[in-house]
């Protein structure tokens, strides 16, 4: 099987993406950080009532605001996963971009996490342990069910790949 994009779904298989939740989110989490400057911005122009630094300032907020949509939506587009027959495919990132391939005889154990602002939205984590200390496969942003669901896939899968040795 010979694919010219290394990120590209297998063969007749297709990405599973994560929750639209996921961009609401990313924007709880960035929100504080991007409001201090922008706030400080707008009030040092509001101090000195010149309507080129109010212009500059509106400009600056509006593109502030511009850049942190487009990043948190194509962050969101880049989350993807596909359970293929013996491994689980895990892709994320627009401007570096993962793949990561985790073999089912090579999970040892599945959690699922989410922290306060996650159980507020209802999504969660589910990430995926690996006799490799360095395998840091997770897939974010999940409905409970879905975890649950990949969760129990992903445990029996991984089941019958041990019994198999």
């Amino acid at each position: 099987m010979y694919m010219n994009d290394p990120f590209q779904a297998p063969n007749n298989l297709y990405w599973t993406g994560v929750s639209s939740k996921l961009k609401t989110l990313r924007i709880l989490r960035i929100l504080p950080f991007e409001l201090i400057p922008i706030s400080i911005i707008n009030i040092v122009a509001a101090i000195t009532a010149n309507p080129w630094v109010i212009i500059t300032s509106v400009i600056i907020t509006l593109i502030c605001l511009w850049i942190s949509y487009y990043l948190v939506n194509s962050n969101y587009k880049s989350w993807g996963y596909i359970q293929r027959e013996d491994d689980l495919w895990i892709k994320h990132g627009r401007f570096f971009q993962k793949l990561t391939v985790v073999p089912y005889g090579r999970m040892q154990l599945i959690d699922i996490s989410a922290g306060p602002i996650e159980r507020y939205l209802k999504v969660s984590t589910v990430k995926l342990h690996t006799a490799a200390a360095t395998t840091d496969a997770e897939i974010i942003s999940l409905e409970p069910d879905m975890a649950a669901e990949l969760k129990e896939t992903l445990t029996a899968k991984a089941k019958s790949y041990l019994q198999g040795i």
